[in-house]
């Protein structure tokens, strides 16, 4: 069932890998699920929220709607790392990386076909809106970074080079918004489209981080 407190989730993963969420601020903590260790959140208006987590055997479990919904079992093993995203419009998206470095993705239900995207990953990052859909970045393991908007089957578009992370975010007006950090500590981001030129924001960065 649906179920919709708050416009924003709080989520924990303790040191004993133990996943925790709440509505908000003063929500009611829940115990999610334990031995957890990837763990990713969302939320929109229409869906409600959506949970992500992989398990130190490697499975990946996803729920939407209600912080009490039932686990969806999306893969039995070998998985490493898990972003879920979701929007009123294309419903949940759920991304998940191998142990082997390999990239699964699906939206629109948590039951429906995954497609293969990518290999060599070792990052993954997504968000969704209502206007451009889900939007995916992926750093490969040679530190390329690669972005997608729209149908999970259109084209590729390489971002940046020689990067440690990539960082996305997602508003139906403002369109995507990225976040690179360099092999040198250098912040960059960009918004509006896949293709815009990058703004050099900030040196001497250990982490970049984007929201919208």
């Amino acid at each position: 069932s649906f179920q919709q407190k708050s416009p924003f989730l709080t989520g924990v993963l303790t040191t004993g890998g133990v996943a925790w969420v709440k509505y908000g601020l003063s929500g009611e903590w829940v115990e999610e699920l334990g031995s957890v260790i990837s763990l990713s959140i969302g939320t929109d208006a229409t869906n409600g929220p959506i949970i992500g987590a992989v398990t130190s055997s490697g499975a990946a479990y996803v729920k939407e709607g209600n912080l009490r919904n039932t686990w969806v079992e999306e893969a039995p093993n070998a998985r490493k790392a898990i972003a879920v995203a979701s929007d009123p419009v294309s419903g949940p998206t759920v991304v998940l990386l191998s142990e082997f470095g390999n990239v699964i993705a699906k939206t629109g239900s948590l039951f429906g076909e995954w497609v293969e995207e990518f290999g060599g990953i070792k990052s993954i990052a997504v968000a969704s809106d209502a206007t451009d859909g889900p939007v995916l970045g992926f750093v490969t393991t040679s530190g390329v970074g690669w972005a997608k908007q729209g149908n999970l089957r259109n084209p590729w578009v390489e971002e940046f080079g020689g990067i440690t992370s990539l960082e996305v975010s997602a508003d139906q007006v403002s369109g995507p918004l990225l976040g690179a950090l360099t092999s040198s500590g250098v912040a960059y981001v960009k918004q509006g489209g896949l293709r815009n030129q990058w703004v050099e924001e900030s040196p001497s960065v250990s982490v970049v981080a984007v929201g919208g």
